[in-house]
C-alpha cells in the first residue's frame, strides 16, 4: 500500500464502521435457503423506517425478516417471515425497534405461551403491536439540511455495501492492520499544513469518474482477485524467485538488445539497399505474369519439337560414331603441328617480316603499272651454291638465329657489301 491509496483506505474504513451495524441484516437478508418458514401478519399505527427484508428477532437473535409491508387505511400491515417450527400464540406481541442510531429498524417478536392457545388468523392485531420510534425525534438537536444529509448518506452508503458481505468480511478481517496507520493520517490531515478540503475536492472529482462504471470496475476487482491469487501461489515462492532473478535476466536482455544494434543498423541499411531492386520488382511485376502467361502457349509446343528433333538427333549420333575415326587423325595431327609449332615459334618475327617485304614490294607500282620484278643476281654463291665448295669471300650464314636474318649481307665478288 502505497502513501497515495492510504488516505483514500483509511477514508473507506472510517464509512464502513458507520455502517458495520448492518453487515448481519445485509448477509443473511433473505433467511437460510431450504428452511421451513412460517408467517404472521402484524398492525401498526406506525413503522418509522421498517423495510421489507429487515430482520424479525426474538431475544436479540434472528428468526425472520420482513416480507412486505402494505398500507390498510391509517394502519400499516407487516407480514413476518419466521424460520423454523416454534408456533405463535394468541397473547404474542411485537414492536418496532431501531436497530441503531444510523435509521435502520426490526421487529422484535415475543411469540406469547402455549397456554395462550393458537394465533387465531395467524394476526397481531394493533393492541399486540407497539409503533416505532421516530429517528427524528432521536436526532432533534440536528437541523433539518444535517438531518437530510445524514439521511441521504446512509442511505447511499447502505447500498453501496449492499450484497458485498463477502467483501465486507474480508475488510473486516484485515481491519486492524489498515487502520493501524488511522492515528498517523489523522494527525496529518488534522495538520494546519494537510489542504483537507483539497483532498476531499480531489476525493469527490475521483469519485465522480467512477460513476456508471461500477460493474466494470467490480469485473476488475473481481480479475485482479484471480490474478493476485495466481501470483500467491505457494505463498509467493514463485513469483520471489522469479523476481530475485528478474536484475540478472535484465541484464543479459539488455547486452542481447546491445548486440542486436549493430545488425539492426546493417539490417536498415540493406533494405534500403534492396529497396530499389524490391520497387522494380514490384513494376516488373505486371510484365513478368504477362510473361507467364503469353509463354504458355509456346511452353506447350515444345513436346512436339522435341518429337520433330529425335530422328534428326538419331542421326547425328550415328554421324558423330562415323566421325570418331577422323577425329584420332586430327589428334595426330595436332600433336605433330605443336612440334613443328616449337620449332617455328622463335622465327615468328622473321616470318612476320618477311610478309610484310612481300606486303611492301606488291603494295605500289611503277608508271607502268608494274608492281614486283624479279631479277638474277650474279654473286660467288650462285656457282658455289651447286658445288660442295665453301666460298672464301662469302661470309652469310645460310642458317641465320632467330631475328638475324636481316643483319647478314651478301658481300661483292672482292668481298665488298
Amino acid at each position: 500500500m502505497n502513501a497515495r491509496t492510504k488516505p483514500l483506505f483509511a477514508a473507506v474504513a472510517v464509512i464502513v464502521l458507520l455502517v458495520v451495524s448492518l453487515y448481519a441484516a445485509i448477509f443473511a437478508s433473505s433467511g437460510l435457503p431450504g428452511s421451513s418458514r412460517e408467517y404472521v401478519t402484524a398492525r401498526f399505527d406506525d413503522v418509522g423506517g421498517l423495510r421489507e427484508g429487515d430482520d424479525v428477532r426474538e431475544a436479540s437473535i434472528r428468526v425472520g425478516r420482513v416480507d412486505s409491508i402494505e398500507l390498510e387505511g391509517e394502519q400499516a400491515v407487516v407480514r413476518l417471515q419466521l424460520t423454523g417450527d416454534s408456533e405463535v400464540y394468541a397473547d404474542a406481541s411485537a414492536a418496532v425497534w431501531a436497530r441503531s442510531g444510523l435509521g435502520q429498524n426490526f421487529v422484535e417478536l415475543n411469540r406469547g405461551h402455549g397456554d395462550a392457545g393458537e394465533l387465531k388468523g395467524g394476526e397481531l392485531t394493533q393492541a399486540q403491536t407497539v409503533p416505532a420510534s421516530q429517528l427524528d425525534e432521536l436526532l432533534s438537536v440536528l437541523d433539518k439540511p444535517t438531518r437530510d444529509g445524514l439521511a441521504s448518506t446512509l442511505r447511499e452508503v447502505g447500498g453501496g455495501v449492499e450484497g458485498k458481505s463477502d467483501d465486507l468480511a474480508a475488510f473486516l478481517a484485515h481491519a486492524p492492520e489498515i487502520l493501524g496507520d488511522l492515528g498517523s493520517i489523522s494527525e496529518a490531515t488534522a495538520s494546519q499544513r494537510a489542504d483537507l478540503a483539497g483532498l476531499l475536492q480531489s476525493t469527490s472529482a475521483l469519485a465522480s469518474r467512477f460513476r456508471g462504471r461500477e460493474d466494470q470496475i467490480d469485473s476488475l476487482l473481481g480479475k485482479m482477485g484471480t490474478t493476485l491469487d495466481a501470483v500467491n501461489t505457494d505463498d509467493g515462492r514463485v513469483i520471489s524467485e522469479t523476481l530475485d532473478k528478474a536484475p540478472d535476466a535484465l541484464k543479459a536482455a539488455d547486452e542481447g538488445l546491445a548486440a542486436l544494434e549493430q545488425p539492426l543498423v546493417d539490417l536498415e541499411a540493406a533494405a534500403r539497399s534492396l529497396e530499389p531492386g524490391t520497387a522494380a520488382l514490384g513494376k516488373a511485376t505486371p510484365a513478368l505474369r504477362a510473361v507467364l502467361r503469353d509463354g504458355k502457349a509456346p511452353l506447350a509446343k515444345v513436346p512436339d519439337v522435341a518429337d520433330l528433333a529425335e530422328p534428326a538427333l538419331a542421326d547425328l549420333s550415328s554421324a558423330a560414331g562415323d566421325a570418331s575415326p577422323l577425329a584420332q587423325r586430327l589428334e595426330s595431327t595436332f600433336d605433330y603441328a605443336e612440334i613443328l609449332a616449337g620449332y617455328m615459334g622463335p622465327y615468328a618475327a622473321d616470318i612476320s617480316q618477311f610478309f610484310d617485304y612481300w606486303h611492301s614490294a606488291n603494295g605500289n607500282s611503277d608508271k607502268f603499272g608494274h608492281y614486283l620484278r624479279l631479277g638474277f643476281v650474279i654473286r660467288p654463291e650462285s656457282v658455289t651454291g651447286i658445288l660442295p665448295i665453301r666460298d672464301p669471300f662469302t661470309h652469310r650464314n645460310p642458317y641465320p638465329a632467330p631475328g638475324q636474318a636481316q643483319n647478314d649481307s651478301a658481300p661483292g665478288i672482292l668481298g665488298g657489301n
